[in-house]
C-alpha cells in the first residue's frame, strides 16, 4: 500500500455561500481526475477500479489516503492525460507525489 497525505491546496475550485473560495485537496483534485472519461471511455473493470479509488479517497478525507499499486498507477496515468485549465504549483507537486510512488 501507498499512501497520499490529503493536503489542502491553493486551488480554489468554487465559492461557498458567503462568495468565500473553497480550496481542493489533493483527493479532490484525484477525483476529478478519474473521473473525467479517456477517449475510448471507460470499460465495467475501469469503472470498478475507480470507483474503489474513489471510495479510498473519500475515506481519506481527512488524512491519508492509502492506495494499492495498481490503483497507484491509474493514479498516475489519469493525473498525468487530465487536460487542467490554470497553471498552479499544487498540480506539479500532487504530479511529483504520485510519480515517487
Amino acid at each position: 500500500m501507498k499512501t497520499i497525505t490529503n493536503k489542502q491546496t491553493q486551488i480554489a475550485t468554487r465559492l461557498d455561500s458567503t462568495g468565500a473560495p473553497v480550496f481542493a485537496t489533493y483527493g479532490d483534485l484525484l477525483l476529478i481526475t478519474i473521473n473525467m472519461a479517456p477517449e475510448q471511455g471507460f470499460s465495467i473493470t475501469d469503472i470498478r477500479t475507480r470507483l474503489k479509488i474513489a471510495g479510498e479517497i473519500e475515506s481519506g478525507k481527512g488524512g491519508d489516503m492509502s492506495f494499492e499499486d495498481s490503483e497507484i498507477t491509474v493514479l498516475k496515468i489519469a493525473f498525468d492525460k487530465f487536460k487542467w485549465t490554470a497553471v498552479h504549483q499544487d498540480l506539479v507537486d500532487l504530479s511529483d507525489i504520485l510519480n515517487t510512488l
